[in-house]
């Protein structure tokens, strides 16, 4: 699954697992019990060594959604736009527990799961901007990763799902929060996040 550009920036690690095998593994950590364990030491430890990008994919993976959608607002704007959409794309592959995908109820549907998992948006004081960060990235960490886009991502999207996934139903909430951030009055690089909203204009399937 490395990407071969000949750009050692861009190409991603060289152990970086095929998606069939890191699901594998996934819903073995997820059957021990041992998902917060993990992730928590792993979040520790990217705060000893200071790597906040790394303890914030461990944070998001711990549905610490809060504070890693904070940690992403925080590095918004600027004229490097680009390099925060490739962090966002970093961010949204921190793994999903299989308990927020697990088949429910018809009525409990995929919009209906990310709301919830939203609840403390309606409580919490929460400026604009980073209100759409926060949504921004919860949609985009659910839904399967849309057709690769090199001129968005050059790593490429190796955890993507090319198959149709009830949770492409968010693409097109994904679509309004990037076009909220292009056209909002909070700046910031509008071709950059114009070039990722076309990634979510259709549905996987489609």
């Amino acid at each position: 699954m490395h990407v071969r550009t000949r750009d050692s920036a861009a190409d991603g690690p060289l152990q970086t697992l095929h998606p069939l095998l890191r699901l594998l593994l996934l819903r073995r950590l997820e059957a021990t019990g041992g998902w917060r364990h993990a992730h928590e030491a792993l979040r520790l430890d990217a705060a000893e060594r200071g790597l906040p990008e790394i303890e914030a994919y461990h944070r998001l993976a711990l549905e610490d959604l809060h504070a890693a959608a904070r940690f992403l607002n925080d590095r918004f704007g600027g004229a490097d736009t680009v390099r925060w959409c490739r962090l966002l794309v970093r961010l949204r592959r921190a793994p999903v527990r299989a308990r927020i995908h697990a088949h429910a109820p018809q009525a409990d549907s995929p919009q209906q799961r990310y709301e919830g998992l939203l609840g403390f948006l309606s409580t919490d004081e929460v400026e604009s901007r980073e209100r759409t960060v926060t949504r921004l990235l919860v949609a985009s960490w659910m839904a399967p990763e849309p057709a690769e886009s090199p001129e968005t991502d050059h790593v490429g999207d190796p955890y993507r799902n090319p198959l149709e996934d009830l949770y492409g139903q968010l693409y097109g909430e994904i679509n309004a929060r990037f076009m909220t951030l292009a056209y909002g009055p909070f700046g910031g690089g509008t071709p950059a996040l114009l070039d990722q909203a076309r990634q979510y204009e259709e549905k996987p399937g489609e």
